[in-house]
């Protein structure tokens, strides 16, 4: 999920930076991105995802209670 998430990001930020005019130095300069923001990206999955399950575990058992 980190992986593709901050792909897909770092591609949109690169595109709307660069533009499309010079593909090399796009895919360049997103390749750069990509790395940077998937080494953000995972730690803070890690540390979101308990504290997600942990919040939707107590909406579903007020909501059955």
């Amino acid at each position: 999920m980190a992986l593709l998430m901050s792909g897909a990001m770092s591609f949109a930020m690169t595109l709307i930076q660069l533009g499309a005019e010079d593909l090399i130095r796009l895919l360049s300069n997103w390749f750069i991105a990509w790395g940077i923001s998937f080494a953000v990206a995972l730690p803070v999955t890690f540390m979101i995802t308990p504290l997600v399950g942990w919040i939707v575990k107590s909406l579903t058992r007020s909501a059955l209670a």
